[in-house]
């Protein structure tokens, strides 16, 4: 059984979707049952867990072969201190990771969480990783920049002005090639079909493709 945090956001409920279509058996997580209901219906079993509840992650966990694990980005006004709300996510996740036993994780982490400084909200992700390397598990980070369904809520902007409006420093030129959340998807599930690697052995991480001007 294969668990799934943030099972109804985009990258979330693509792994879902994906690991039924395989005939996994999965556990999806929210915070909300009647979100739920919907990965319910297609065949998940579901779960209901707030992110710092170590407790419930724990019990959330219990029996899983693998779990997926993302902080899902609920900003200002959710959280005024950010980076904060995000260490408490990390504890709690590593907490139950460990407490059920767990052997096998992959993590939706992002460009930049090879730094420990200086990247903004990616400094958590980096505490993430680094916090997950610590457990004796068979680890994937999966290190996507951009995904291109970001862009849809710009999509009327764009028609209008033909300008992506993003907060990135505008001197810097770099071509980069988002994936979409389906390319997140099969990294993700090919990943689980792998044998358990040794215990503290590390995979390689993956990340979406870009290059520099």
């Amino acid at each position: 059984m294969f668990v799934v945090t943030g099972a109804t956001g985009r990258t979330g409920r693509a792994v879902v979707d994906e690991l039924l279509r395989n005939g996994r058996e999965v556990r999806a997580l929210g915070r909300s049952a009647r979100t739920l209901e919907q990965l319910r219906a297609a065949g998940a079993d579901t779960a209901v867990a707030e992110p710092t509840d170590r407790s419930a992650l724990g019990r959330a966990f219990r029996g899983a072969e693998g779990v997926y694990l993302m902080i899902q980005p609920n900003y200002i006004p959710d959280s005024q201190d950010f980076p904060a709300h995000q260490a408490r996510i990390v504890e709690a996740m590593v907490a139950g990771l460990s407490s059920a036993g767990v052997r096998r994780v992959v993590t939706l982490s992002s460009w930049g969480a090879d730094k420990e400084s200086g990247t903004g909200p990616v400094v958590g992700l980096h505490r993430l990783e680094q916090r997950v390397n610590r457990l004796n598990v068979s680890t994937t980070h999966l290190r996507a920049g951009y995904f291109m369904e970001n862009l849809i809520g710009q999509v009327e902007h764009i028609r209008a002005h033909g300008v992506i409006a993003a907060p990135f420093d505008g001197r810097s030129q770099c071509r980069s090639s988002p994936p979409r959340t389906s390319d997140a998807q099969r990294l993700n599930t090919s990943s689980r079909r792998h044998r358990l690697a040794p215990a503290g052995r590390r995979s390689s991480s993956c990340r979406a493709s870009a290059t520099s001007a």
